[in-house]
């Protein structure tokens, strides 16, 4: 951009345009192919975008710094992350006594956060389905629910302690 102003004075700076998509981007073929290419060598997204942010890549909406969120978006538009409906006629890839994850959130009146974090944890069993990236699967028979129901409304004081050690001990799927 250039303002000549009317007493002479000339400034110019150049400005970046925020555009609607990666495919709008004057360097997005590059930045596809390279996101494409870092996917292979099985690097996460966090990884991905911190080489892409190192490099001086931008996204379209003129954010300073690419995140894992974004990565991941882009890896499922170039069809790279497919993804797996979690919807009731996925039921067919559940084993026996599974629920995704956001179900069984639901049915144990928990936040949507409180359960991929007892995961990380190991206070419940769980696997991915698909693969890297795809949803996650809860084991939780009759049994199970009743610990992680207990666990919900446990107290978390200092006289629980011992009750709560107990209760973050998933079952045996044996």
């Amino acid at each position: 951009m250039r303002i000549a102003w009317a007493g002479g004075a000339v400034r110019e700076q150049t400005i970046r345009r925020a555009v609607r998509g990666y495919r709008h981007l004057r360097d997005g073929p590059l930045l596809r192919a390279r996101v494409a290419a870092l996917h292979e060598q099985n690097q996460t997204p966090a990884e991905i975008a911190g080489a892409r942010n190192q490099s001086g890549f931008r996204s379209p909406k003129r954010t300073a710094t690419f995140t894992a969120g974004m990565v991941r978006r882009l890896l499922a538009e170039l069809g790279l992350r497919p993804r797996m409906s979690r919807g009731t006629d996925a039921g067919a890839v559940l084993t026996a006594g599974a629920w995704w994850l956001h179900a069984r959130a639901r049915h144990l009146g928990v936040s949507p956060h409180t359960l991929p974090g007892w995961r990380k944890k190991g206070w419940l069993h769980a696997r991915q389905v698909g693969g890297r990236g795809g949803p996650w699967a809860v084991w939780a028979g009759g049994t199970e629910m009743s610990r992680l129901r207990a666990l919900k409304e446990c107290p978390r004081v200092w006289a629980n302690r011992d009750r709560l050690a107990t209760l973050r001990v998933p079952a045996s799927r044996a």
